[in-house]
């Protein structure tokens, strides 16, 4: 989920629908992009993420 400037702000991991995660990000005011990542790309997004849902 990101914020307005595009900052990565949460991260919630697990097996969300697309329309799930995107009715979430919506109802909160939040950006929403769905895409396959490298376990690379993965670990750099997540380390900058503001706040992390187990």
């Amino acid at each position: 989920m990101t914020g307005g400037s595009g900052r990565i702000l949460r991260h919630l991991p697990g097996p969300w629908s697309p329309e799930d995660a995107h009715r979430f990000a919506a109802r909160h005011g939040l950006g929403f992009e769905a895409r396959t990542l490298s376990r690379e790309e993965y670990l750099g997004l997540t380390a900058g993420a503001y706040d992390a849902v187990p």
